[in-house]
C-alpha cells in the first residue's frame, strides 16, 4: 500500500484560492507530514468528505452557497469524529459561539494563524492517533 496514503489528510475549505494555496504551503513548510485536499466552497467540501474522510478540516466561515458554520454543522452530523478548525477573519464572539455550537473543535483567527494553527493541528492529529512527525503541542482553544 502507498506510504503516502497513511499520512493524515487535512481538508482546507476556503473560497479564496490564494489563501488556500498559502495555507497549504505554510503547513507544508513545517515538520508536519500531511496530505491535503482542498475545497472552494461547502459543496466541494461535502464531496471531498464523501470521497475520503479527512483527519482534520480547516474551515473558513465566509463562503458562497452554505457558510462555514452551516457546513460544519452538516459535516459534524455525517462524520462527528472529524475535528473542524474554523480558520477565519471574524473576531466577533458571536461567530465563535455559533461555530462551536455547530460542532467546530477550535476557532483560529487568520491574524493569529502563524502562532496558533500548527499547535492546534498537532493537537488534533495526535488526539486522533494520526502519525505526525513532531510531538503534540497543546492548543489554546
Amino acid at each position: 500500500m502507498n506510504q503516502r496514503k497513511h499520512l493524515p489528510l487535512i481538508l482546507i475549505v476556503e473560497n479564496d484560492p490564494r489563501v488556500r494555496r498559502l495555507t497549504r504551503e505554510w503547513i507544508q513548510h513545517t515538520d508536519l507530514q500531511c496530505r491535503f485536499a482542498e475545497a472552494a466552497d461547502s459543496k466541494e467540501a461535502f464531496a471531498q468528505v464523501r470521497h475520503e474522510v479527512p483527519d482534520l478540516i480547516l474551515m473558513d466561515i465566509s463562503m458562497p452557497f452554505v457558510d462555514g458554520i452551516e457546513a460544519t454543522r452538516v459535516i459534524h452530523r455525517i462524520e462527528p469524529q472529524v475535528p473542524v478548525v474554523m480558520l477565519t477573519i471574524h473576531e466577533e464572539d458571536l461567530y465563535k459561539e455559533e461555530a462551536l455550537k455547530a460542532g467546530a473543535s477550535a476557532y483560529v483567527n487568520k491574524r493569529d494563524m502563524t502562532t496558533r494553527l500548527i499547535p492546534v493541528i498537532r493537537s488534533f492529529l495526535s488526539q486522533n492517533s494520526v502519525n505526525v512527525s513532531a510531538s503534540p503541542a497543546s492548543a489554546n482553544i
